[in-house]
Formats: C-alpha cells, sequence, structure tokens
C-alpha cells in the first residue's frame, strides 16, 4: 500500500508539529516530529496489520507512543478491520467470551481509553463482528446445529446471558421451539432423569449439570415455558411406553426395571455381570418369575439379587459351582461361618445374625425355586436347605426403640425451626401411629365427618397389611392435633393439587415432576434439628430418630396412660394381639432397666469377674462403668454387655454367653428366657426328626451334644441372675411353660 507522508509545517503547543498521514492529519512531539522516524513507525504498523501479527502489534505498544500507534491503525481501517476480525476468529476457535474488553486485552496493553475516537473506532468493527456473531447464533438454531448453538452462546456469553440471551433466541418463534423438541429427543435414555431445567442447560449450552437464576426461572414461566411444555410431552409419552411393555430384555445382563410414581419414574438396575454360564440364567430367571408372575416391587426383587450375591462371592471363588443343585450341607456351614466372621473396617461383626438369616433365606428361596422347577423331590434327592436351622435367631434382632419424654419435650421446642412439611407429618404419626410410608399416602379426603358418631375420623391405608385386611381403610378419630395438622398440610399443598389434579397432601414437585417428599430427607431434617440443639437420651448419648419410633412412641404412651392392650392393638391397626403384646414386654422392660442401673453401680465388682477387670486403673473402671451404662459395649445378643480390657485382644469367640468378660444382670432376663425356650424348641424339633427317622444313639450327636451344652448354659446363667434380682429386691416373672 503506497503511504504518503508530508510536513504540514503547522505547530501546535508545546512546539507540536502537525503531519499528514495519506490525508490524516496527526500532530506528534517535538522529539518525534522527524519525517523519516514517523515513516518507519507508519511502515510498522501497516506491516503488523497486514501480516495479522498480534504478537507485533503488541510489541509496538512497548516500543512507540500507544496512542500514536492507534491514530496510525485507523489511517488504514481495512486493514485495521481484518486485523481485529482474525483476533476475534482466534478467540472464536478457542471459545472465548467476546467483548469490547476481551478483544481490546488481546490486541492492547493496558485499557484503551474509551472516550477517544481511535477506542469509538475500532468499537463499531467489533460490534459489526459480534452482530454476525449473533445472526450465526440464531442462523444455528434454525439449523438445528446444537454444538453450533453452544459455541455462539459461550462466546456470546458476557453479552447475551440469562433472560436476555432466551429473549434473543425467543425471537425465532416456532423455529426456537423445533431446535428445544430436536435436544428433547436428543437426550433420548435420559428423557426420566432430566427436569425442564437440565433441558435448558442441555439446549442452550450444551449440559445438564448447571441450573437457571431465579430471573431465568420467573422469565420462563411468564412466557409459556417451552422447555417445561416440551419434556412434559416427552417424559408422559416414555411413562405410557413404560406402563404398557416390559422395559428390559431377558438376555441383556443388564436391566433397567422402572416403575412409575406420579410423575417420577424409580429406575432399579439388576446387574448380572458378575455370573457366567447357567448359573447366570438361573438368577436371571428367577429374577424374572419375581419381578413378573408374583408382580413384586423391583426395590424388594433387588435386594432378594443382593443377598443371593453376597452368598455367591463367598462360595464361588473356593466352590466352582455351575448351578444352584451343586449346594450341598457342607457349602451351607461354609457360608454361614465365613458371614460370621467377617470384620467391617473398624473391626467389628460385618453382619448381625439376622442379617446373615436374611442372606441365607434369600439364596434357600432360590434354591428352592430351581429345586421345584426341576422336580427334585419327587426323585428323592435331598435339599441340604432342609435341615439347616438358625436356632434363636429371634432373639438377635433389635427391636426398634420409643422416643423418651425427655427427646419428645426438647423436639417440640424447636420443631417450628422444621419445615412445615416435616412439622406436620412428624405430628401425625406421633398422634396417630401411622407408618411414614401411610402418613405420605394421606389425601384430602382421608379426613372426614362422622355423622354417625358426631366426630372427625382420620382414615388411611395400613400398607404392611393391606394384602391380609378384609377393609381397605383403617380408621381412627380425629382428635384436636391431628385435625389441625392435617389440614395445615392440606392448605400448604392446595396449589399443587389445583395444578395437578393429585389428591395427595403430601404432594410436590421434584425437578418439575409431582412425586411426594421424601421420607430419608424428612428423617435427616429431625436428626439435623437434634445435633444441633445436641438434644441426648437419659444416658447423655446423642438421640438418632427414626420415623418407625413415632408409633412405637404412641404404643408406649397409650399403655403407659392406662389403655388395655386391645384399646392399643385396635387403635395401631394391629392384626394380632402379640404385636401390641411385644410393646408392652418392652416398656416393663425399660422399666427393669431403671432399677438395674441403680443395682448395677452398687453392685458392679461383685458382678464382673475379678481377674478380668484386673487390668483396669480406677479411672478406666469409671469409663467402663459409663460406657456399660449408656449400652455401647451390648453384646450382639443382647444378653449382657462386654467388659474385656483391650489388652486382652481381639475376642475370638462367636458366642457370648459363657464368656467371663460378659456381665448381665436382671434387666436381660427376658432375653435369657426367650434363648433358654427357643433353644428347647429346637432340640425338641430335632429329637422328633430323628425319631421319625428311626435313628437310634442321636443323644451323642454333636448337633445334640452342643444344643444342650447351650441348654445348660442358659439355665445356670438364668438361675444366677435370678438369685441376683432376689438379692437386691428386683421382681421378676418367668414365662409360663419354662421349667428350669
Amino acid at each position: 500500500m503506497q503511504i504518503t507522508i508530508k510536513d504540514m509545517n503547522k505547530k501546535t503547543g508545546g512546539a507540536r508539529k502537525v503531519f499528514s498521514i495519506n490525508g490524516h492529519e496527526i500532530t506528534f512531539s517535538k522529539t518525534e516530529s522527524n519525517l523519516e522516524w514517523i515513516e518507519t513507525f507508519v511502515n510498522e504498523v501497516l506491516t503488523t496489520l497486514e501480516g495479522l501479527d498480534i504478537d507485533g502489534f503488541i510489541r509496538l505498544q512497548h516500543k512507540y507512543n500507544k496512542s500514536y500507534l492507534f491514530k496510525i491503525a485507523i489511517i488504514f481501517p481495512d486493514s485495521l478491520e481484518k486485523f481485529i476480525r482474525f483476533t476475534t476468529e482466534k478467540m472464536i476457535v478457542q471459545e472465548r467470551a467476546l467483548t469490547y474488553d476481551s478483544i481490546f486485552s488481546e490486541i492492547c496493553v493496558g485499557t484503551p481509553e474509551r472516550n477517544r475516537y481511535q477506542y469509538r473506532f475500532a468499537v463499531s468493527i467489533i460490534d459489526k463482528v459480534i452482530r454476525e456473531c449473533e445472526e450465526s447464533l440464531l442462523d444455528a438454531i434454525r439449523k438445528k446445529d446444537k454444538h453450533a448453538v453452544w459455541m455462539y452462546t459461550k462466546i456470546l456469553n458476557l453479552r447475551l446471558n440469562g433472560v436476555a440471551l432466551l429473549q434473543f433466541c425467543l425471537q425465532l418463534g416456532e423455529a426456537f421451539n423445533d431446535y428445544v423438541r430436536f435436544c428433547a429427543e436428543e437426550l433420548k435414555g435420559e428423557e426420566l432423569t432430566l427436569g425442564w431445567v437440565q433441558l435448558y442447560r442441555y439446549t442452550l449450552f450444551g449440559d445438564t449439570k448447571g441450573s437457571c437464576t431465579n430471573y431465568v426461572f420467573q422469565f420462563l414461566n411468564e412466557n409459556n415455558n417451552i422447555f417445561k411444555k416440551v419434556r412434559t410431552q416427552i417424559y408422559l409419552s416414555k411413562l405410557q411406553s413404560i406402563e404398557n411393555k416390559q422395559n428390559y430384555k431377558f438376555n441383556d445382563d443388564k436391566w433397567e426395571v422402572c416403575i412409575v410414581e406420579f410423575e417420577v419414574v424409580r429406575v432399579h438396575n439388576f446387574d448380572f455381570t458378575w455370573l457366567e454360564g447357567n448359573l447366570k440364567k438361573q438368577v436371571k430367571k428367577y429374577m424374572d418369575k419375581r419381578l413378573k408372575e408374583r408382580s413384586e416391587i423391583p426395590n424388594k426383587t433387588l435386594s432378594r439379587l443382593n443377598g443371593i450375591k453376597s452368598c455367591l462371592n463367598i462360595l464361588l471363588p473356593i466352590y466352582p459351582l455351575l448351578s444352584i443343585m451343586d449346594i450341598n450341607m457342607a457349602h451351607i456351614d461354609f457360608l454361614i461361618d465365613v458371614l460370621q466372621q467377617q470384620k467391617d473396617n473398624k473391626g467389628n461383626r460385618k453382619y448381625r445374625l439376622s442379617t446373615i438369616k436374611g442372606f441365607y433365606t434369600e439364596l434357600k428361596l432360590f434354591y428352592q425355586f430351581q429345586y421345584e422347577k426341576e422336580d427334585l423331590l419327587e426323585e428323592g434327592i435331598p435339599n441340604p436347605f432342609a435341615d439347616f436351622m438358625f436356632p434363636n435367631i429371634n432373639a438377635f434382632v433389635k427391636k426398634t426403640k420409643y422416643i423418651p419424654e425427655i427427646v419428645i419435650s426438647k423436639l417440640e421446642e424447636c420443631l417450628y425451626e422444621l419445615p412445615l412439611r416435616v412439622q406436620c407429618v412428624w405430628i401425625i404419626m406421633m398422634h396417630s401411629g401411622m407408618r411414614i410410608g401411610e402418613a405420605l399416602e394421606l389425601d384430602e379426603d382421608s379426613l372426614y365427618f362422622d355423622n354417625e358418631g358426631n366426630q372427625w375420623m382420620l382414615r388411611y391405608i395400613p400398607l404392611k397389611t393391606r394384602k391380609i385386611r378384609k377393609q381397605k381403610y383403617h380408621t381412627i378419630p380425629a382428635h384436636e392435633q391431628l385435625f389441625k395438622y392435617f389440614n395445615i398440610q392440606k392448605d400448604n399443598t392446595a396449589a399443587v393439587r389445583e395444578e395437578t389434579g393429585t389428591k395427595r397432601i403430601f404432594a410436590t414437585f421434584f425437578n418439575d415432576r409431582l412425586t411426594i417428599h421424601s421420607r430419608d430427607q424428612m428423617a435427616d431434617s429431625i436428626n439435623n434439628l437434634i445435633k444441633k440443639y445436641n438434644i441426648t437420651d437419659g444416658n447423655g448419648k446423642l438421640y438418632r430418630y427414626s420415623h418407625h419410633q413415632c408409633r412405637k412412641s404412641l404404643s408406649v404412651s397409650l399403655l403407659t396412660n392406662g389403655a388395655t392392650l386391645e384399646e392399643v392393638s385396635d387403635f395401631l391397626g394391629h392384626l394380632n394381639l402379640k404385636t401390641t403384646e411385644k410393646s408392652y414386654k418392652d416398656l416393663e422392660m425399660d422399666k427393669l432397666a431403671d432399677l438395674e442401673l441403680k443395682y448395677f453401680n452398687n453392685v458392679f465388682d461383685e458382678s464382673a469377674n475379678i481377674e478380668a477387670l484386673s487390668p483396669y486403673t480406677q479411672e478406666e473402671k469409671e469409663i467402663l462403668i459409663q460406657e456399660l451404662e449408656s449400652g455401647s459395649r451390648e453384646t450382639p445378643e443382647g444378653h449382657g454387655s462386654c467388659f474385656k480390657h483391650i489388652s486382652f485382644g481381639p475376642c475370638p469367640k462367636n458366642k457370648c454367653s459363657s464368656c467371663n468378660f460378659l456381665i448381665t444382670g436382671p434387666q436381660y432376663l427376658p432375653k435369657w428366657y426367650q434363648l433358654y425356650m427357643e433353644q428347647e424348641q429346637v432340640l425338641c424339633e430335632l429329637v422328633m426328626k430323628y425319631k421319625e427317622q428311626n435313628i437310634e444313639g442321636y443323644e451323642n450327636f454333636i448337633n445334640c451334644q452342643k444344643i444342650k451344652h447351650d441348654l445348660d448354659i442358659y439355665k445356670l446363667k438364668i438361675l444366677e441372675v435370678e438369685k441376683t434380682a432376689e438379692k437386691v429386691g428386683i421382681s421378676y416373672e418367668r414365662p409360663s411353660g419354662l421349667f428350669i
């Protein structure tokens, strides 16, 4: 390009001189008023612009006065525009945000003065480039080029974001709606887990992890939220396909079993990749039968699979089983022994005996399924599971405890801090005895006025026993608290029910899908409140709440206040009076425990083995007593506490009944009675079996001798504890039918 430079022979203030460069007059200072210097400077600027040399342009700003450099640059508008376009194209490739400042930071040292003509001229070029990018964004939406859309929304993010971006896109009308539908279809396989917010993120930004601002949320809801509309259409279509079709293929090694609850789909993943050959086929057939023919809920069937997996993962590395029918008695003994010996990270027993029994039962049911399928009974092939028994299993099952009065009192003082739905469900459960699942299924018609009885009544479906009950509903009087908090929750969800047409009073939206509130989150809210205020039980231990404690607490409260077993049973909807009797026994046991605690401190040294106590210092002994009182040293069987010192090393025993480190007392007598009677029953059943098979000399069999040995231990402990109870004046009562 030809460059013409003339000295205009003009001087301005400060001895500055004016030169004409291609017809543009520019004033230079006295020190820079040299024609040769100016010619060199102009040529370097032009060479840099035409060479698209960004780094060179930066170096010139360090070499020369930056103000002069831009004055020279705008003399060559075509070269400057190409230079700025080259810079922005480079930023676009790198997917960097385009703004005036971000582009100037690429080509300038420092920040240019915004009121200068040179800055305004460069801005006009940048405006042109950004408008072209905006047009490219609209064109990408029309063409349904999602990757180009994501690139341009990222580039234009600081200029077009939030509501401004949506307003810009919505000007396309139906073209933008079509693009949203296209993106929703692209998300096939994920439509069950994504809400409209995730669709919004995916459509415009290519991710589903982020969220949207309150301004965006409000703007969309005021402008016929297209993302919500499209997602709902596809989601409901998917729901219909799930309800009408089987959603897994038998030959696949991974099944996704879906169930629909309101507008929420629960996906349960069944993984069979850990199995091989015929055994895999047998397990899959068993699971398939459970899901289809027995209409079992998927999470229950999945629990069965996990129980079977826990057992087979122990057996398969040792025994190469090709079929479930290869299992024999030796395998079962080995399995139970390994499960009992497994430890967790803290060195404690990994599984309770009741859990092990659950694993064993699932394996047994699976075996029985295949056993009946192959008609092995008619062929005279024995079932190894028929000869194995878990003695005294009920004695090892931990019972749900009721909430102590001190905990209830402190909770009621700060209950107002909880979300309203949590307050309502807790009070409803505490005053009705409902299980959490039953409370969450209450609908607006559950509370009604009984004209005949002239009182308000509350009816609900007892979930645990609904399959065997004659009547669908269980109905109880709705006293003041029940009536009040039922209506509070009903009013709280009136808008949700009106919008969706559901009658459930605990309905809510999750990712804009209709569902019910999470029971786990409700329990967490209460436990967090307990932790915040350090609410402890009578032993000073931080209390741990669970929903079923409300039902147990009500039964204990009714019994304590003089209600009969029959009245409590009728109010709670128990089908069997024995269920109510358990609460009564637990209440009596707790009263006995209070007496036992007073006794314990007085006769600790007499009750404990002197040799076993010898390693304890006086300070350690005081800590030991506190641990024993709090129940932290209770045995797995629940029939006493262990006071073994750490210096004695790890415990090799599987049972604690005959251990020298066991300390027990009158509060554990019901457990000892239970252990003795169940063991006695096991012995009777075993003897009858031997007699039926005309087996003689069974008294000398190891099984019989072992059971008799345990009976002798239980007998001695019962007599010893009863003697101690009489000594300190604690009354006790043996169960009818127990003869020692």
